[in-house]
């Protein structure tokens, strides 16, 4: 049996509202800029293959597909809407393990920000990567040495929801977050190896650059046609989330990404930030990225003060205070 994390709100109304509002916000913003820029289909349109269409026009439109290609459902005002809006909401949170050095300590501050800030769903979270950390609990842990795509393509077989919720154990949560968040279509026009391949293969088009330091939210009936495709026409190594986006939500407009001025994610690249940067940052943020030159005792320290309360998934702590029955 998979492990749950049935999250909750934890802030106060107050707190619920902000979040609501920016979810009104972002989401009017996504739908707005989707219908005025939207462009008419091309005979380039017909590369992508027709397995691809398929599975898009046989998911029915009360599906989460349609929620998706809205960008938000009503957005919830009070924190009991919020819970009653979305208590049952099943995801399947896959987790890639990039980070094992000093225990995967990087992981275990990962799942505490799930735990503590990922709400209303009902969330079945998978790790992936080489060799399980010895604190993780197993049942949480799919291992897989091959590459990273492999690895996200074992997860998502494995999975029981239709919604998969993607990161790596580089991306923390640091607000109170909702699935809506996630769900929201970002990214930058930053030229990258996969948007190169991708105007290889349908030139004349716009790609954007989804892979942007957050978690990503794809759909487990559409993304396996769209592997199937990308891994005959594109080379090896490339951007699933970036490579999914742009074949499901071509002539879309996705939210531009600008981490000096927005609310999205504070990406971390140095070993000793300047704390009072961050502490600035960090009122209006809801990720947070530690890039691999983010080492140190004072990312260490970043981490224990945003999430020092442990979680379910940690067997060693578990171990250490058993319940009793």
């Amino acid at each position: 049996m998979a492990k749950k994390n049935e999250s909750k709100p934890k802030e106060s109304a107050k707190v619920a509202a902000d979040t609501a509002a920016n979810e009104q916000n972002t989401t009017a913003a996504v739908e707005n800029t989707a219908a005025e820029n939207q462009e008419p289909a091309t005979e380039s349109d017909n590369s992508v293959t027709q397995e691809v269409k398929n599975a898009a026009a046989a998911v029915p439109n009360d599906s989460v597909t349609q929620e998706v290609k809205n960008e938000a459902a009503a957005v919830p005002v009070t924190t009991q809407e919020v819970k009653n809006e979305a208590a049952a909401v099943p995801v399947t949170v896959v987790v890639l393990l990039t980070s094992p050095g000093n225990d995967a300590l990087m992981l275990r501050h990962c799942l505490r920000s799930l735990a503590k800030n990922l709400c209303g769903v009902n969330a079945t979270v998978k790790v992936v990567g080489k060799v399980k950390p010895s604190w993780l609990d197993a049942e949480s842990f799919i291992e897989c040495s091959d590459t990273t795509n492999r690895r996200v393509a074992l997860a998502v077989e494995q999975a029981e929801t239709e919604r998969i919720v993607l990161m790596t154990d580089r991306m923390h949560l640091i607000r109170p977050v909702l699935l809506t968040d996630i769900a929201v279509l970002k990214a930058d026009e930053k030229p990258t190896d996969t948007t190169k391949m991708l105007d290889e293969v349908l030139p004349g088009k716009k790609f954007y650059n989804f892979d942007v330091q957050m978690p990503v939210m794809l759909l487990r009936s559409l993304l396996k046609p769209i592997l199937e495709y990308a891994e005959k026409e594109l080379k090896p190594g490339f951007d699933i989330p970036t490579v999914f986006f742009n074949l499901l939500y071509q002539g879309f407009l996705p939210i531009i990404v600008n981490w000096s001025s927005d609310g999205w994610v504070l990406p971390v690249v140095s070993s000793n930030p300047d704390q009072k940067k961050v502490e600035k940052f960090l009122e209006t943020k809801k990720f947070i990225y530690f890039f691999e030159s983010a080492e140190g005792e004072r990312i260490v320290s970043t981490m224990k003060f945003l999430t020092p309360d442990p979680t379910e998934f940690e067997a060693d702590v578990k171990n250490a205070n058993p319940v009793e029955d």
